[in-house]
C-alpha cells in the first residue's frame, strides 16, 4: 500500500492534467501488452495490437515488462505532439539514462543492449526511437481520438464533482482502490508500503485510458504525480434503444451534456421536470450515450465516447447537427 499525506497547501494545489498524455499512455500500452491485464479499450484492442505488432518494438518490451517499476524518462509530461515526445524520450540525457536504467537493473533484468542505451549510443538511441514510433503507430495512433475523448469527459466530471463536492469528493471517488481518509489518500493496489508526505509539493492527477490500476510518481521539478484509470461505464448499445432515442428533447439532453451537468441542472436547461429528464436519461443510458453516477445526494450525467460522437455528427433533416447551436426553446 501506498499512502499519500497531504498538507493544507497541498489540497489548494490538486490539479488535473489538461489533456490526455500521450507518452504515459504509449508506457502503459506496453506493460499491459505483457500481462493479464484487462485495458481501458478491451481486450479487442489488446489482441489487435499484439496481431500487428512487428520486432521492432522488442526494446520498448524490454524496459517496460512489469508494473512495479518503469523509467520516468519513457513518459514526459506535457508533450501534445507524440512524435516530439518520442524524440524528447530518444534524446533523454545520458545521466538520466544511466540512473533510472540502473534502478531498473534492480528489480528485474534487461537485456545486454540497454548497457548502449545508459551511456547514450546513438545505435541504442535510434533503436529505441524506432521502437517508439511502432508502438505508437499500432497501439495509439488508431485509437487516439476515442482515448482523448475519454480523458476529456472524465476531466469534466472530475470538475463538476469537485464543483458539487469539494476536494473530499473529488479524492474519495478517483478509484476503487483509492481510499480518501483525510488527510491520507491510500492506495490498497499498489505493492509498495511507504507513506509519502506532499509537503506542500501539490498532486497532479493524470487520467489514463490504459493504465490498469492508479500509479504514483516522484518527478523532479514537478506535484507528486497520480495516474489513475478511465472508469468506463458504459454498456454497448442496444441498437432498439438507440432506435426510440432522437426526439427533439433527448436530443437536447445529448447536446446540453457535452457539459457535464445533474438531473436538476438539465431539467432547467431543457424545461422539463426532473421526473421527465429521468426517464430520458435512462433511455440514453440504456443505449450506451450517457454515463450516470451519484456524487453526494445528486445525480451526475455526462457524456460517453460514443454519445459525444453522435453530438459531433448527427444530422437532421434541416441539415443541422446535435453539435449546432440548439434553437431558442421558450418555458411552456
Amino acid at each position: 500500500m501506498v499512502a499519500l499525506r497531504f498538507t493544507s497547501e497541498d489540497l489548494r494545489r490538486i490539479t488535473i492534467a489538461p489533456r490526455a498524455e500521450a507518452m504515459v499512455e504509449l508506457a502503459f500500452s506496453a506493460m499491459v501488452l505483457q500481462t493479464a491485464e484487462t485495458p481501458g479499450l478491451g481486450h479487442d484492442w489488446k489482441h489487435t495490437v499484439a496481431a500487428r505488432l512487428r520486432t521492432e518494438t522488442t526494446p520498448i518490451f524490454d524496459l517496460v515488462r512489469q508494473f512495479r517499476y518503469f523509467p520516468d524518462f519513457l513518459s514526459p509530461l506535457g508533450v501534445a505532439d507524440p512524435a516530439a515526445g518520442i524524440d524528447t524520450v530518444a534524446d533523454t540525457p545520458v545521466t538520466d539514462l544511466e540512473t533510472q536504467l540502473t534502478m531498473l537493473r534492480e528489480v528485474q533484468r534487461i537485456p545486454t543492449w540497454t548497457s548502449g542505451l545508459a551511456a547514450g549510443r546513438l545505435g541504442a538511441r535510434k533503436e529505441l526511437r524506432t521502437a517508439l514510433r511502432q508502438l505508437y503507430r499500432v497501439a495509439l495512433e488508431p485509437y487516439w481520438e476515442t482515448i482523448s475523448t475519454r480523458v476529456h469527459t472524465d476531466r469534466m466530471v472530475r470538475g463538476q464533482v469537485m464543483l458539487n463536492g469539494g476536494v473530499d469528493a473529488l479524492l474519495a471517488t478517483l478509484h476503487p482502490t483509492l481510499h480518501w481518509r483525510p488527510p491520507i489518500l491510500e492506495c490498497v493496489a499498489s505493492v509498495c508500503t511507504p507513506t509519502v508526505d506532499l509537503k506542500g509539493r501539490g498532486l497532479l492527477l493524470i487520467p489514463s485510458v490504459l493504465a490498469p490500476r492508479p500509479a504514483f510518481a516522484e518527478l523532479p521539478g514537478k506535484p507528486i504525480c497520480l495516474f489513475y484509470p478511465v472508469r468506463v461505464t458504459e454498456r454497448p448499445t442496444d441498437g432498439a434503444a438507440l432506435a426510440a432515442l432522437l426526439g427533439a428533447t433527448r436530443a437536447a439532453v445529448l447536446q446540453e451534456l457535452a457539459n457535464p451537468s445533474t438531473t436538476t441542472q438539465l431539467a432547467d436547461k431543457v424545461f422539463v421536470s426532473p421526473s421527465a429528464i429521468s426517464q430520458h436519461t435512462a433511455v440514453l443510458r440504456r443505449a450506451g450515450l450517457i454515463t450516470t453516477r451519484r456524487v453526494g445526494p445528486a445525480v451526475m450525467h455526462g457524456l460517453t465516447p460514443l454519445g459525444s460522437q453522435l453530438v459531433q455528427a448527427t444530422p437532421f433533416e434541416d441539415g443541422s447537427s446535435l453539435a449546432a447551436p440548439a434553437p431558442a426553446r421558450a418555458r411552456p
